[in-house]
């Protein structure tokens, strides 16, 4: 791809990522109808504008040390200013080539802000569940634990390797009929939330009683993918 045919805009402008072409001081040369809404750079561009002026001051920077092989395309997250509304994070790809006795840089670059987003999330509710005073306990979805917080360890006694991997059936205090579970089987397994008191046993034998909720974990297609067992401990 060379940059007259980049100043061609039928088929730059479709492409949904932000696109740039940049020289060898990484000066920006032409860029895309997607890269100009989002960072308000004019359509005419004469090479004066540098490419790092469109991060954020905490962005990383790409740096021409990163991109010293021809033809290999390197990947490196950065943050861009926005006209408007918050930065948004993207995942830049880019190659360099030889064209007319210049080196030009190609750099795509797609926005991964919800991404990101969803990693922060799944961080905060992973810290919460983890240092929660309430034991929590998560399964797959067969209901073999594959993860215990600490509280679930100080309340049953039991540590984190000899649960994994287990059917919660190893705490039960056996006073409960395969009907029951049955029942609780049959609303969980079809997405609803049961809640209920239970009686469970310690590893030394003493009974843990403990309002338990157990609640679906559904995939972004509607599958039930596991289950999040909290328990609050009402043995006193």
């Amino acid at each position: 791809m060379t940059t007259e045919a980049l100043r061609s805009t039928s088929f730059i402008d479709i492409i949904p990522d932000m696109c740039f072409v940049v020289s060898d001081d990484l000066k920006i040369l032409e860029c895309n109808q997607k890269a100009r809404e989002i960072t308000g750079l004019p359509r005419s561009l004469d090479g004066a504008i540098p490419f790092h002026v469109l991060l954020t001051e905490d962005s990383p920077r790409p740096s021409i040390d990163e991109i010293s092989v021809n033809g290999r395309m390197v990947e490196v997250e950065a943050r861009f200013r926005k006209q408007w509304g918050k930065p948004i994070d993207a995942m830049l790809f880019i190659s360099r080539e030889e064209r007319g006795g210049k080196e030009l840089y190609y750099i795509v670059a797609r926005d991964i802000s919800e991404t990101k987003e969803r990693e922060l999330d799944l961080l905060r509710f992973s810290n919460v569940v983890h240092y929660t005073v309430n034991p929590i306990q998560i399964t797959d979805a067969q209901g073999q634990m594959i993860y215990v917080n600490p509280a679930f360890e100080r309340a049953t006694g039991y540590s984190k390797e000899e649960l994994i991997g287990t059917n919660p059936r190893l705490i039960s205090s056996l006073k409960y009929s395969k009907e029951f579970w049955g029942k609780v089987w049959n609303v969980i397994s079809s997405g609803r939330v049961w809640t209920g008191e239970i009686e469970n046993r310690r590893k030394d034998g003493q009974p843990l009683y403990t309002h338990l909720l157990i609640s679906p974990i559904i995939d972004a297609d509607g599958k039930v993918v596991g289950y999040l067992r909290a328990h609050r401990d009402i043995t006193e």
